[in-house]
């Protein structure tokens, strides 16, 4: 992670999502707050990216064809060249069995896609929900990765 000439901290971010308008936005919002943007549309190409590139963070979605994002985090978490890369799980997967499945498995957060939209912001709902970039709530996804920089920086 490395401070812009604003002052403010920008990170390697990489997003494993097969939703490929999901992945055009938040690369969009992502790159507009600064930070450069690593993308991958399903699990085997994410794992082939976190090695080579070694992001800063990782978000992935947990519902992908093939390997989902559950396990995704468990090869990320005991792969040498990628157990010390946080990741975020961002999911339209709702409910607490969710979030403790996914912390359980390593995860450092997780976020509901729904979290970072207004409903006037979902194109349509449900797992296959498309934001519209003028409606993220980046608040909601940027400051847990911030936190979760920030600590595991300091280790």
């Amino acid at each position: 992670m490395v401070t812009g000439p604003n002052g403010a901290h920008q990170a390697k971010i990489l997003l494993v999502d097969d939703n490929q308008d999901f992945l055009r936005v938040m690369d969009m919002t992502l790159r507009s707050l600064g930070h450069e943007v690593l993308t991958a549309s399903d699990p085997e190409t994410g794992l082939e990216i976190a090695v080579a590139e070694k992001p800063d963070i990782i978000l992935l979605d947990l519902y992908m064809p093939g390997m989902d994002g559950y396990e995704l985090g468990r090869l990320l978490s005991v792969k040498e060249e990628t157990c010390d890369i946080p990741y975020v799980i961002v999911s339209s997967a709702g409910g607490d069995q969710f979030r403790r499945k996914g912390v359980e498995w390593g995860a450092e957060a997780f976020v509901s896609k729904e979290s970072l939209s207004s409903p006037e912001g979902m194109v349509e709902s449900g797992p296959t929900a498309v934001v519209k970039k003028e409606e993220i709530n980046v608040e909601h996804l940027e400051q847990p990765i911030l936190e979760i920089l920030t600590r595991t920086n300091a280790h």
